[in-house]
């Protein structure tokens, strides 16, 4: 287990060499445990022991720490992205097949999915389905780990009228962008109105929306949302549907700063794809891909709470700078994969902890939020070839 949370990106033989050199404090790769060896004894592993980790650590950190909310909410940016598996039968029985290519390739995709935390930069939950489940039906699972007190910010792929009763049945308040054109007249007559904001009761006007409310138990009496219009730079206008009612306490001005606050999500994947190569995986089958997913998302919590008195830190040290600062993720990982793994073996953890801190407040990175960039749809990703493995 501890190999595995190590960040694996080379060879398994040579990250298992390099992985038994360090815990021998030697200077070279140690040859002590075969490729094969570790194979047999993974296939014993549930990937849920990750997960159950995870989760305690997250609990033990949001139960010990005085982390940061907006306005006296804990924030979850609920966002899908996809990841490109190893193609085998196996892996094509329990994911499907996306693509087949003009080589005859197959192509196989997963979904996955996290709530994350932007303020404090923890994923709350995070999960690897396949492909053909929908984004909206992978954050029912994110919303069991929420409740009151958590304001959970979703882009436009996710409003729907029984999002909207499923948030408002757990006690969930929300922030969506949605779009102003074929999901009901109520936004269209908003946006032809001119108004800056309206509060409006949302009906249940489909037959797709009636019948998942009755499979999720829930009634499909009218939702009071609130609409907000947010003018952009561009001359774009966007509008933002939410449970915040309260306009004394949540003003209009508020709003547009929210959602922005949903783009640290985005980054979180990168950081997740780019940073620790999340599609770089260790094993063909199933269950290690399970294994690696669950793994790296344990070893970017643990970064980031190890990491959330280095940033205090930051904070305080810089707050004479005219942009603020925050540690810097990349050489956060990199120095999270030498060391990590060792804070579970060393009788001396705490001079380790020491230094880890130390080592998060160097270089830290501004916060630039006026920055905009086009996008590159045409941008591929890194594929990782399992010959090398």
């Amino acid at each position: 287990m501890l190999f595995l949370i190590n960040i694996l990106k080379e060879s398994v033989q040579s990250e298992l060499d390099d992985f038994f050199g360090r815990i021998k404090r030697s200077d070279t790769k140690k040859h002590t445990v075969t490729q094969s060896a570790f194979s047999q004894a993974r296939a014993k592993l549930k990937h849920t022991a990750f997960i159950e980790m995870d989760s305690l650590q997250t609990g033990l950190f949001y139960s010990e720490n005085d982390y940061k909310t907006w306005n006296g909410f804990r924030l979850a940016a609920i966002d899908g992205s996809t990841l490109l598996l190893p193609a085998n039968e196996e892996t094509e029985k329990a994911f499907g097949i996306h693509a087949v290519l003009k080589n005859g390739q197959k192509k196989v995709l997963a979904r996955i999915s996290e709530a994350f935390d932007p303020l404090n930069h923890i994923t709350i939950d995070a999960s690897i389905c396949p492909f053909v489940i929908s984004e909206q039906a992978m954050m029912l699972g994110h919303l069991e780990k929420l409740g009151a007190g958590d304001l959970a910010i979703y882009d436009r792929n996710y409003p729907g009228f029984w999002v909207y009763k499923v948030h408002q049945a757990k006690g969930i308040n929300f922030c969506m962008r949605i779009q102003t054109k074929g999901r009901g007249k109520f936004i269209e007559d908003f946006v032809a109105s001119g108004k800056k904001e309206d509060t409006v009761d949302v009906y249940c006007r489909t037959r797709e929306a009636a019948q998942k409310c009755r499979e999720l138990g829930l009634d499909t009496e009218p939702v009071r949302c609130r609409l907000i219009r947010v003018e952009l730079k561009n001359g774009v206008t966007e509008v933002l549907i939410t449970s915040l009612l309260d306009t004394g306490s949540f003003g209009h001005g508020c709003f547009m700063a929210l959602y922005h606050l949903r783009w640290p999500v985005e980054e979180d994947y990168k950081f997740l794809k780019c940073r620790l190569e999340l599609a770089n995986f260790s094993g063909k089958s199933v269950g290690a891909v399970h294994q690696d997913f669950y793994a790296k998302i344990f070893m970017a919590n643990l970064t980031s709470i190890l990491a959330f008195d280095s940033n205090t830190a930051i904070d305080r040290k810089t707050k004479h700078r005219k942009l603020p600062y925050k540690v810097n993720w990349t050489n956060a990982a990199s120095n999270m994969k030498k060391t990590g793994a060792l804070l579970f073996l060393r009788y001396n953890y705490k001079k380790l902890l020491d230094d880890l801190y130390i080592q998060f407040m160097v270089d830290p990175v501004s916060i630039r939020t006026d920055r905009t960039y086009a996008r590159h749809k045409s941008w591929k990703s890194r594929q990782f070839s399992m010959c090398y493995k």
